[in-house]
């Protein structure tokens, strides 16, 4: 993190020896764009590309701040981003700012490239801890450096053993990748040596001395005859198969050990593959307007009065299956800044929702995502949303509630009065209420 954002850090440069005070940097009738542009070429990231923000209100900036990220993160080049707030009255308090940090935090579990490659940092004049202060709230989006292929590289003569480290932070590797630190790599429980010129990778148990006792950097047998290449260890794809279909072995091994599996085992078996089942990738094959219809029909039903007050004021939005989870954050924030009062419009780019009902004065949003059809993802993702709403105290003018297909299971009558137990709900939503109207 360091190597990436280190104009936040105290630079050693012969122009930045002492803090710039808050107040005399720059000229206070400047206006907010060339204030802050005088500013960064005072500092080590003067090439960074600047978007000034013109919402004044808490969801707004965070719109335009997901905007931007959703922005950066299908951007080509790869570059530095600056997104500052001069109007956002909120965001003057280092207390807010950080915890809209970490909420974005929390939010990288379930993004592909937010979190993971790409990575936000606040700037903040009541931070003491740089070295100059920005002369507004800031968030800095840039790209960890160092390429994937690092994480694959072999370790040198003399490596410590503790695992590669990738963009300043130690990650370790194994799991489902080997961890290449330390001339042994345990894959899922076995041992394989990369220790020794022509070593094999081993699939088939620990790499064992002539003695029986465990050796580094000794040979495992191989179980298909393949040996890493020069250029560094088997392909992801290689390494990665066996250790799945050993993963799956043990899992099942209680059951398939002894006698064959109980009928209620079978049963139990075949109930959870139905449940573990994403349902919202049904709509794969469906048009946006009728994932957008069946899913306004099942609001209707279930929720008919919620539905009699608020449904001729309800916003209902489709996010493609396609889009990422950084396109929901953006969709769910320009929605929540929406019904407070502030449209904040989108930059172009992704995946833009082709299916939509927009009321004129709107007191709730549905959003529907079948992008994020696998329970864990939208679990994660609701998560983030409700810390986020009561870290910031959004909950004081917004609510939400949230449905996934797999909670929606009931009896389900059909025409021939036979029952089936099926689940209700075609795709995951999530419903936003404004609680008072917005300040005007």
């Amino acid at each position: 993190m360091a190597g990436v954002l280190a104009f936040v850090a105290a630079a050693p440069l012969a122009a930045l020896h002492a803090p710039l005070p808050p107040r005399t940097a720059v000229h206070a009738c400047d206006a907010p764009s060339e204030r802050f542009a005088r500013w960064l070429r005072l500092s080590p990231a003067a090439a960074a590309s600047l978007h000034p923000s013109s919402s004044a209100s808490l969801a707004g900036a965070l719109a335009e701040l997901w905007v931007q990220i959703a922005h950066e993160a299908e951007a080509q080049p790869r570059r530095l981003t600056l997104v500052f707030f001069p109007h956002a009255a909120p965001l003057r308090s280092l207390a807010t700012m950080r915890a809209l940090e970490r909420h974005l935090r929390t939010c990288g579990e379930c993004c592909a490239a937010f979190g993971h490659s790409l990575s936000a940092r606040s700037l903040h004049p009541e931070d003491e801890e740089q070295a100059y202060r920005a002369p507004y709230p800031a968030f800095a989006l840039a790209y960890r450096r160092g390429p994937l292929e690092a994480r694959v590289r072999p370790p040198e003569q003399g490596e410590p053993a503790e695992g590669t480290s990738l963009g300043g932070e130690e990650a370790s590797l194994g799991g489902e990748e080997a961890s290449l630190g330390g001339g042994r790599t345990p894959l899922g429980g076995e041992e394989a040596s990369l220790g020794g010129e022509g070593t094999p990778l081993g699939g088939g148990g620990n790499a064992q001395g002539n003695g029986g006792d465990p050796v580094d950097g000794g040979a495992a047998p191989p179980d298909s005859g393949s040996t890493p290449s020069e250029g560094g260890p088997l392909p992801p794809e290689e390494r990665v198969a066996p250790l799945e279909a050993r993963g799956a072995a043990e899992w099942w091994e209680p059951l398939d050990a002894g006698s064959a599996a109980a009928p209620w085992d079978e049963a139990r078996q075949a109930l959870e593959a139905l449940v573990a089942a994403p349902s919202a990738a049904r709509a794969a094959g469906v048009s946006e307007a009728a994932v957008l219809s069946q899913t306004a029909q099942w609001f209707a039903l279930q929720f008919a009065r919620v539905h009699r007050v608020l449904g001729a004021r309800q916003r209902r939005t489709v996010l493609p299956a396609a889009a990422p989870a950084e396109q929901a954050y953006c969709l769910l924030w320009r929605e929540a800044a929406f019904l407070l009062g502030e449209d904040i419009p989108s930059r172009g780019g992704g995946v833009a929702p082709s299916a939509f009902v927009h009321p004129a004065d709107p007191v709730s949003s549905l959003l529907v995502l079948p992008s994020l059809a696998e329970v864990k993802d939208f679990k994660r993702f609701v998560s983030s949303i409700s810390l986020a709403l009561a870290t910031l105290r959004l909950d004081e003018q917004l609510q939400m509630s949230a449905f996934h297909p797999r909670d929606t299971y009931q009896f389900v009558t059909a025409d021939d009065g036979s029952r089936q137990w099926n689940m209700t709900l075609p795709y995951p939503i999530l419903h936003l209420v404004r609680k008072a109207a917005p300040s005007k």
